[in-house]
C-alpha cells in the first residue's frame, strides 16, 4: 500500500471521531464526547505507529483540536451543574482545569507544526547545500594542462628556506652554548 494512501486512511480515524463527539454532544452525552476524543486521538497515533505512516503536516492542527474538544467536554461534564433554584452554576477548579488542557494540546500542537516546518527547512537546506558542494568539487578538479604549466619554484628560492649546511652548524652550536648557560 502506497504512504499516501495509509496517510488518508489514518486521517479518517480523527474524522469519525470528530462526528462521533458531535453526535455525543447533541445528546447531551459529555462523558462519551470525552471518550471519544481520547480516543480517536491516540487510536490515531496507534494507527500511525503501527503501519508506520508518516504523519501530515496538519498534525499539530488535529492534536489543537482534539485538544480542545477534550477541554469543552471536560468542562461540559464536570464545569456546570444546575442549582435548585433552576440556575446553572460554575466550577471555578474545573474551569482552570479545562484551560490547563486546552494549554497542553495548543503547546503540543504547535511543537509538532515547529517541528514539520524545522524539518522542512532542514531537507531543503541539506538539498542546496549538497548541491553546492557538487558544483564546487566540479570547480575545483584539476585538469592535466592545469598540472603541467605549474609554475615551480626555483633553486634559489629553497634556499630561504633551507639554510646551508655551515649555518645550520652554526645555529646548532649557539644554541647548545644557550643551553649550558
Amino acid at each position: 500500500m502506497n504512504g499516501n494512501s495509509k496517510t488518508s486512511i489514518g486521517l479518517l480515524i480523527p474524522a469519525t471521531s470528530f462526528i462521533v463527539f458531535i453526535i455525543a454532544i447533541y445528546f447531551e452525552n459529555f462523558s462519551f464526547s470525552m471518550f471519544s476524543s481520547i480516543c480517536g486521538i491516540l487510536i490515531w497515533f496507534l494507527y500511525a505507529a503501527v503501519m508506520q505512516t508518516k504523519l501530515p503536516n496538519v498534525t499539530g492542527n488535529i492534536i489543537i483540536l482534539f485538544g480542545l474538544l477534550i477541554s469543552i467536554s471536560y468542562f461540559l461534564n464536570f464545569g456546570i451543574s444546575n442549582n435548585m433554584f433552576g440556575g446553572i452554576d460554575f466550577s471555578k477548579e474545573t474551569i482552570i482545569g479545562s484551560l490547563m488542557i486546552l494549554l497542553i494540546s495548543v503547546v503540543l500542537g504547535v511543537l509538532f507544526n515547529n517541528s514539520f516546518s524545522v524539518r522542512e527547512a532542514s531537507r531543503s537546506t541539506d538539498y542546496n547545500s549538497s548541491k553546492d558542494i557538487e558544483v564546487e568539487n566540479k570547480k575545483n578538479i584539476p585538469t592535466k594542462e592545469s598540472e603541467r604549466n605549474k609554475a615551480y619554484p626555483e633553486e634559489e628560492e629553497y634556499e630561504e628556506y633551507y639554510p646551508e649546511e655551515e649555518e645550520y652548524e652554526e645555529q646548532l652550536i649557539y644554541s647548545k652554548t644557550k643551553l649550558i648557560i
